[in-house]
């Protein structure tokens, strides 16, 4: 009885274990979504300055 008792213990506590890792999971996989979309918005907003700035520079070249 003793060996099933320390092997349920063992068992409870790699579950619990377990919920801790799953919720941290979920959590950094939540936390990596976001920075996707903060990137994404930087390349847009880069992206967004590089036509602005390549249009400044052709209107100049056209007035000269």
């Amino acid at each position: 009885m003793d060996i099933i008792q320390k092997l349920n213990a063992q068992v409870e506590k790699i579950n619990k274990e377990f919920e801790a890792l799953k919720y941290e999971n979920d959590s950094l996989k939540r936390q990596v979504e976001e920075l996707k979309n903060r990137n994404d918005e930087h390349v847009r907003n880069s992206q967004d300055l590089l036509l602005k700035i390549d249009s400044t520079l052709a209107l100049k070249g056209k007035g000269n």
